[in-house]
């Protein structure tokens, strides 16, 4: 016969240890592993950005955040912010190539319309079941080290 005798404190314990592997997962890896799974985007989207200047390509990015009130992590996929190349700053005009625009004379008069040429779509719809693999893998790659981590240091 089998007795096992566990305390409050035993629960309390794990709990404790549990919650601590789920906040760094929270923390850092579920960013991390973001991060990770945008760069195949990333690229994509720099392949098919228009290039004049090469200012556009050049200036794509991804920035990381994440929310802890919200329990959740984003990355931003575009032209960064501060980035310029050849005196043009590519967040400044991005969207008219990924959208297209109305050209205007200095008077305000329509002379015509640019047409759209995507690069943001397309390199989302073609790398996103990639990244969203990526992102489970290396989730889970996450997972298992801090949880190695934890038991290491003698929290498990």
């Amino acid at each position: 016969m089998f007795k096992a005798k566990l305390d409050i404190k035993s629960f309390r314990a794990i709990e404790k240890t549990t919650e601590a592997i789920l906040d760094q997962i929270e923390r850092r890896g579920m960013k991390d592993a973001l991060m990770k799974a945008a760069t195949p985007m990333v690229k994509k989207t720099r392949e098919l950005a228009t290039t004049q200047t090469g200012a556009l390509k050049k200036s794509i990015g991804k920035k990381g955040s994440t929310n802890r009130a919200k329990q959740s992590a984003e990355v931003k996929i575009g032209p960064r912010k501060g980035f310029r190349f050849k005196g043009r700053k590519p967040v400044a005009y991005a969207h008219l190539v990924e959208f297209g625009h109305v050209k205007k004379t200095p008077g305000g008069t329509v002379k015509g319309f640019v047409p759209p040429k995507p690069f943001m779509r397309p390199a989302f719809e073609a790398e996103k079941a990639n990244s969203q693999k990526l992102y489970a893998k290396e989730l889970g790659g996450m997972i298992h080290r801090h949880y190695g981590r934890a038991k290491t240091r003698g929290r498990i």
